[in-house]
């Protein structure tokens, strides 16, 4: 069975559900893609159960409409790309050029297969650890998964290359997190949607255009642009808590919505309510002994130049 692109703008304006995940399998079984798991982490969201596995990769005719948005001569990096579907259609309707970037292996190996079945002479298929490895500089970048350092790691380099090079940064939510952790950032503006094909947290695949970050980044100007830069550092939040101040670092903080406002979440479990009532008050920088014990989770307080530790719901005075 051959497509062209007459049938995906056929499927992109008349196709429901059904015949969205109808066509993205005969693309799959044309590729000779062979899907050999039951999905991924996503299918742990309840927003997600009972779906069909194939459902939960990013829609051939979504790549479609991703690529044909990006100048010929440019390239896409698919950020997590799974099976890599987008460098497969690139390959096949002789779209932009898409090169995806995998973590498991047996995806990067199944996908490999497809593209040679392709005929393709592109190499653009490549097992890569997001979390350590450098992205290259491109005119757009794909992200679909949840937020966290993985997600973070990138932001801080293709915000660095936006000074190089307009770029742009095309998003599909997940988890319900991503699109409104990336509307937190002045530096990034909507400049255009595309309706999802599948069912997501968010009907739209959102387009960013990416400008680079200031060079002087205050918190009260933009927190989600703060904690980026600062996330791997020993500077601390200091917050109002009470009679006391509370001593947070940043590098155990993320930016998250709590009941529409801007919140932190602590170590993964506790959340600052900084828009209410937990107020941050300014920044400081921990010495080593400070930085040592918040990061191990150690509540650290502080009271008239005194600092104490909360131990079961009491206070112990201590000397750094």
């Amino acid at each position: 069975m051959k497509f062209d692109i007459a049938d995906f703008e056929h499927a992109l304006k008349s196709y429901d559900y059904d015949q969205v995940l109808a066509f993205d399998i005969a693309l799959d079984k044309a590729f000779g893609l062979n899907i050999r798991e039951s999905g991924n982490d996503v299918e742990e969201d309840p927003y997600y159960s009972g779906l069909n596995p194939h459902a939960l990769l990013t829609s051939y005719l979504d790549y479609f409409q991703i690529l044909r948005d990006i100048p010929k001569d440019e390239i896409l990096i698919d950020c997590g790309a799974g099976y890599c579907r987008g460098s497969l259609l690139s390959a096949y309707l002789n779209l932009a050029r898409c090169v995806s970037y995998e973590y498991l292996e047996l995806r990067v190996i199944e996908a490999k297969k497809a593209l040679n079945r392709i005929n393709s002479l592109k190499q653009d298929i490549f097992r890569v650890d997001l979390l350590t490895e450098a992205l290259p500089l491109s005119y757009g970048y794909y992200l679909y998964f949840p937020t966290g350092k993985v997600l973070r790691h990138i932001l801080r380099q293709v915000f660095i290359h936006a000074k190089n090079k307009t770029i742009y940064l095309y998003a599909c939510e997940s988890h319900g997190d991503l699109l409104d952790y990336l509307k937190l950032f002045k530096s990034l503006a909507i400049v255009r949607r595309f309706k999802a094909s599948l069912p997501r947290h968010d009907k739209n695949i959102l387009k960013f255009e990416v400008t680079p970050l200031p060079l002087k980044i205050d918190f009260q100007d933009n927190l989600a642009e703060y904690l980026l830069v600062f996330e791997n550092t020993s500077k601390a939040f200091v917050i109002k808590l009470g009679e006391y101040e509370w001593i947070v670092p940043i590098t155990a903080c993320e930016l998250i919505k709590y009941n529409e406002r801007d919140a932190l979440l602590y170590q993964n479990k506790r959340i600052i309510e900084i828009s209410k009532n937990e107020v941050i008050k300014n920044i400081i920088n921990l010495t080593g002994e400070q930085y040592k014990k918040a990061k191990e989770g150690d509540k650290i307080l502080s009271k008239d130049s005194c600092f104490y530790l909360e131990k079961n719901n009491s206070f112990v005075k201590i000397n750094f």
